[in-house]
């Protein structure tokens, strides 16, 4: 894939690297203040729906996964 920064005025396109990979996450829109996305940017994204870790062990696990220091989650 590749990007044009039209908003820049570029008219040259950026190649993406191979190994490039995008991750976002978002509260759901029922949280205070919120909105959907537009259908049209939503479709972009593969949705996962994660419960809130509320138990230590797991917040452990998942910090260790991602080499974050427990103490530092």
């Amino acid at each position: 894939g590749s990007l044009t920064l039209t908003e820049r005025g570029d008219v040259s396109t950026l190649n993406r690297h191979p190994d490039f990979r995008l991750i976002a996450a978002m509260n759901p829109a029922t949280d205070c203040g919120k909105k959907d996305l537009p259908p049209a940017v939503r479709a972009r994204f593969t949705e996962l729906y994660v419960d809130e870790l509320r138990e230590t062990s797991e917040l452990i696990t998942l910090a260790e996964r991602y080499g974050i220091r427990p103490e530092d989650a």
